[in-house]
């Protein structure tokens, strides 16, 4: 990908997540309540698939199979926060002195921007591994969209982070089990995996259709 490229894709990116943090410092200054601070967090893991792919793409040039392997899994540990701030749009609340649609629009803002980070960090992810594993790259990507979608899932309902993993081991074993048998958990896997699925080959025809021009 030409840097210039990439370097207008993460600007883009930066001014749309600025644009979301001054919606929530008008609400601030409207309200003085911090109750959607914790947004914030969550656009700073939607971006850190972003630092992984970038970090995958590096490794993929002086091979290391334990690290791309250590690195890919980070990535899709962390993936699921970015299309799981679309979740947060639960919390739109009729609040007094504040428009409900100022609150729709802010959070909006942050999901779409989210959203984003995960998609490209998706392409980025794909585009690396057909160059290492041409064979086996769309099923690996594909493979990705319902255990990240599960993720989400585990995520909003089950309220467990990328990180559980590595500090409660025991505690996540149990909670996939017993969500493997909720209608719940399958429906929010199946809808968000197509959703998923679909926004991406959206941006890729975007991006293939730039390139004709």
């Amino acid at each position: 990908m030409p840097m210039k490229s990439r370097t207008f894709q993460l600007a883009s990116l930066t001014a749309l997540s600025l644009l979301s943090a001054s919606f929530l410092v008008i609400r601030f200054g409207l309200l003085r309540s911090g109750w959607y601070v914790m947004i914030n967090w969550n656009l700073f893991l939607a971006w850190l698939p972003l630092v992984f792919s970038l970090w995958f793409e590096k490794l993929t040039h002086q091979p290391s199979r334990l690290k791309l392997v250590a690195v890919g899994t980070l990535w899709l540990l962390f993936f699921p926060n970015a299309p799981y701030v679309i979740t947060d749009l639960i919390h739109i609340q009729n609040t007094m002195g504040i428009p409900v649609w100022h609150d729709a629009v802010m959070i909006f803002s942050y999901a779409f921007v989210s959203l984003l980070c995960g998609l490209l960090s998706f392409h980025w992810m794909r585009k690396n591994l057909l160059r290492i594993l041409p064979r086996w790259a769309d099923c690996l990507m594909l493979a990705a969209l319902p255990l990240s979608s599960f993720g989400i899932y585990l995520g909003r309902v089950k309220r467990l982070n990328s990180w559980h993993p590595f500090t409660h081991p025991t505690l996540l074993v149990r909670q996939i089990l017993e969500s493997l048998v909720s209608k719940q958990a399958m429906l929010m896997t199946l809808e968000f995996s197509v959703l998923l699925g679909i926004s991406y080959l959206m941006l890729l025809s975007l991006m293939e259709n730039e390139r004709s021009y």
